[in-house]
């Protein structure tokens, strides 16, 4: 029997012994309706809890109970976590034993592991399915390239209508466009919202010029590229998207210069001026600024002049 869950209620204590006596692959709490499910011999198990204390109270027993089992220590993920840092790696082991505390936050540091297993990401995602841990678990490429990424992308396609972070939506864009993870059809949703919203086109430009979807056989041109620059630079709304075009666009007309023989006179100049634009040049800026839309872009737009001054060089109308 396990000492700790003698402070619950006789039918939890007698149930959470048996089921804690078995092999668990994985363990996940809905403390707002107070059951308690573990994913074991391949299907999952649910304990409905019944609290002989107040909810709140009965909920940190329940993982006080399963910390002293699985973490030897009461105390739970947080003193854990201590001991990890000091060693610098989550071993494979540590990350079994996590995924059985029932803790969000133990899920989320076992999706950064690097230590991490497509089985024990299985389970993890299982235990907590959120968008940043889909994100941290498709930013690793075996996952990425595992069965589990159909699902993971799905989640991410899903709900990404409803996400209101710019960051969050650039990450969620990198991961499903360059893993190609996204059928044809629903990259060209993402490229349409594009024309609505701004952070949607910029998430296309941050990957390259192959990766725009308009004008196909224009690909590879520095002219359909800075065309769209221009328009994001026109429509940017915050802080990450901006950021996001200053790290894009140095990065193409980098490469451009390797070749330039294929550039003429004023473009080959262009290019190495646009080479040489800095995002930590914004960094002063936004420490003493937090506007959003166009009062952002009001106050930007001497600098983003500047930069639309040099792309226009490369538009031929």
């Amino acid at each position: 029997m396990i000492d700790t869950t003698n402070d619950l209620s006789p039918e939890d204590n007698f149930q959470l012994n048996v089921l804690l006596s078995q092999s668990i692959d994985a363990i996940r709490l809905n403390e707002s309706k107070l059951i308690l499910y573990a994913f074991m011999n391949e299907k999952e198990v649910s304990l409905k809890l019944s609290p002989n204390c107040h909810v709140d109270q009965y909920i940190k027993k329940i993982k006080e109970c399963l910390s002293t089992r699985y973490l030897k220590s009461p105390a739970g993920y947080p003193v854990f976590l201590k001991r990890w840092t000091r060693t610098g790696e989550m071993k494979s082991d540590n990350i079994d034993n996590l995924l059985r505390i029932a803790e969000p936050e133990a899920i989320v540091a076992i999706t950064h592991s690097d230590s991490i297993t497509i089985r024990q990401a299985n389970f993890a995602w299982w235990a907590n399915p959120s968008t940043e841990n889909a994100q941290q678990l498709l930013s690793n490429s075996n996952i990425a390239k595992s069965g589990l990424s159909t699902e993971l992308s799905a989640f991410l396609l899903e709900f990404l209508p409803f996400e209101t972070s710019s960051e969050s939506i650039l990450n969620t864009m990198d991961l499903l466009l360059s893993n190609n993870l996204i059928s044809d059809q629903e990259k060209s949703f993402l490229w349409k919202k594009g024309k609505r919203k701004a952070v949607y086109l910029i998430g296309f430009l941050q990957l390259g010029s192959e990766y725009l979807l308009e004008n196909s056989n224009q690909k590879n041109d520095p002219a359909h590229y800075a065309r769209h620059c221009i328009d994001a630079l026109n429509r940017f709304s915050d802080a990450d998207s901006i950021l996001s075009l200053y790290h894009s666009i140095p990065r193409f007309f980098n490469q451009l210069t390797d070749k330039p023989e294929n550039l003429q006179s004023e473009e080959y100049t262009a290019a190495q001026l646009l080479k040489t634009v800095d995002p930590s040049s914004l960094n002063l800026f936004f420490a003493r600024n937090n506007a959003v839309g166009s009062l952002l872009r009001k106050k930007l737009k001497v600098d983003t002049e500047k930069i639309i001054v040099h792309l226009k060089v490369f538009v031929k109308e």
